[in-house]
């Protein structure tokens, strides 16, 4: 696999990983408002809580990602003369 794909499996994992902190916020929130965030009444606003916190979680990661590890000139026309 070249670097564009390096590149992109990395884009990936900073997302699944920023976005796991979404799933532990979801938990972490039926712990402590137990009334509101459960999963058994409330489970929509658990799953909606989680939902929401793993893709703004999932972002923030990419884009922690993206400083560390910019697209460079020679696979950014990679990109360009494949699409």
């Amino acid at each position: 696999m070249g670097g564009i794909g390096i590149w992109v499996r990395g884009l990936a994992a900073a997302f699944i990983s920023g976005g796991a902190s979404g799933v532990t916020g979801g938990i972490t929130a039926s712990v402590i408002d137990p009334n509101a965030f459960n999963l058994s009444t409330q489970l929509s606003h658990t799953l909606t809580l989680i939902g929401v916190t793993f893709l703004v979680s999932g972002i923030l990661g990419v884009c922690a990602y993206l400083a560390r590890s910019p697209l460079d000139g020679q696979h950014r026309n990679t990109l360009s003369a494949a699409a």
